[in-house]
């Protein structure tokens, strides 16, 4: 069951996802398991260690395709640099409009944060911000010990 923000407060919104027509920009069902072991991989072919790709697909995996900037994008990942990563990091985020989630990957440090919500509110941006507040502090405990 997911929740949306509607009239100043959250409702429950049950049997929600995407029309099948918005798949071919994800549409991915996972555990959260089966998602932390996903970017376990990801992981590991930024190292050149992968257990399940093969070296070709290892390097189109995160490889940037359309520089913007600073940062460059590469098949669903944000690819930037930041300090407490030790440079590259990777990031995603996503939604239905009922279930969000954000995830920072540094490769360099073996290193990744996900946060994930079964809320959403398209107006207020109640859920992302709480997300992407949710993953700094982890970083900054990662960091610090704090």
């Amino acid at each position: 069951m997911s929740h949306s923000w509607r009239n100043g407060g959250w409702v429950a919104v049950e049997a929600f996802d995407n029309p099948p027509v918005y798949a071919s920009a994800g549409g991915a069902h996972m555990t959260l398991d089966g998602w932390s072991r996903f970017l376990q991989e990801v992981l590991r072919m930024e190292a050149g260690t992968a257990l399940l790709a093969p070296p070709a697909i290892q390097r189109e995996t995160t490889a940037s395709i359309t520089p913007t900037g600073s940062d460059a994008y590469g098949l669903g990942w944000f690819i930037t640099s930041r300090t407490w990563a030790g440079g590259r990091t990777l990031t995603h985020n996503g939604t239905n409009t009922a279930f969000g989630s954000v995830t920072w990957m540094a490769p360099l440090r073996g290193f990744a944060v996900l946060a994930t919500t079964n809320s959403w509110d398209a107006t207020g941006n109640r859920s992302a911000t709480a997300m992407d507040v949710l993953v700094g502090r982890l970083i900054t405990f990662r960091e610090t010990g704090r």
